[in-house]
């Protein structure tokens, strides 16, 4: 896949707004963000399109520019209880089409987070690496769903369940 402005865009807004850089609610004026993002007007409208079509961003109405999705308890419930339930979904599905290399994936990936979770230890911050990491291991559990569609959907509830959790620890701390 070739990375274009319009996706490096797209993954320094995600990543702005998942580790809570941009808080919820805060408007995202396109002039700010066009000097923040060293991008152009066409590629941030297309990454924030995007971003809204997932639930991070909503565009606000008449076409007056968008906003990082607020968050409140009602839509953290919802968020939480889709998550299980999907993620239950793709992981049942996943145990009955797993084959070796599925179980060689998982252990892989398990090792891999738990090389980084050792580095981070007791008390100390949670950095990108390690959630790099706790991503790529939550996703070889049920990656031989056989859904692309369920699998897209379990991203989309990840990112705005991580949110939430790097919203609600903003020390990032193993210890919380």
């Amino acid at each position: 896949m070739a990375v274009t402005v319009t996706t490096q865009a797209l993954a320094r807004l995600r990543a702005d707004i998942l580790a809570a850089r941009l808080a919820p609610g805060a408007g995202l004026p396109l002039k700010v963000l066009q000097h923040r993002y060293a991008v152009g007007l066409t590629p941030l409208r297309e990454a924030l399109t995007v971003l809204s079509g997932s639930g991070l961003v909503v565009a606000e109405g008449n076409g007056r520019g968008f906003r990082v999705a607020p968050a409140s308890r009602a839509d953290f419930e919802d968020v939480a209880l889709s998550r299980r339930r999907l993620e239950g979904m793709a992981m049942r599905l996943s145990i009955t089409a797993g084959d070796r290399h599925w179980r060689q994936q998982i252990e892989t990936t398990r090792a891999r987070f738990a090389g980084v979770r050792a580095l981070v230890g007791d008390n100390r911050p949670i950095d990108e690496a390690w959630e790099e990491r706790h991503r790529r291991f939550h996703f070889a559990l049920i990656s031989a769903c056989g859904s692309p569609a369920l699998l897209d959907f379990c991203r989309q509830l990840f990112d705005r369940f991580d949110r939430y959790r790097r919203i609600a620890i903003p020390t990032k701390s193993m210890m919380a």
